[in-house]
């Protein structure tokens, strides 16, 4: 997938990249939303519900790391070049810290 077209109007498939990086901003911010309500509530399964998510959610950005050249150059999300590839890859890790540090709830009793 090496062929990166010049006169293409939007190269290096930047488009996907900034829906990947609002995509990760939506997706903090509403952790953040719900760790301050379960703050609040004080539950356990919700806690647990909580807890899955994030492990879920930066178990998905750990994957794209680990697999992103395969996710990258397929179809499924830039299909111009690898010019991103290690943006993605690389920032999705980052973003898997982001979520596992500051989006975990404090516990304390």
């Amino acid at each position: 997938m090496t062929d990166f077209n010049t006169l293409s109007k939007i190269a290096f498939g930047w488009p996907q990249v900034i829906l990947f990086y609002i995509t990760f901003i939506v997706i903090f911010f509403l952790m953040k939303k719900s760790r301050n309500y379960l703050l609040l509530k004080k539950t356990s399964l919700l806690d647990l519900i909580y807890i899955l998510s994030i492990i879920a959610i930066g178990g998905a950005y750990l994957t794209i790391f680990v697999h992103g050249e395969k996710f990258i150059l397929g179809k499924l999300f830039i299909s111009h070049g690898n010019g991103n590839k290690n943006l993605i890859t690389w920032s999705s890790v980052f973003f898997m810290f982001l979520i596992a540090i500051f989006a975990s709830p404090n516990i304390k009793k």
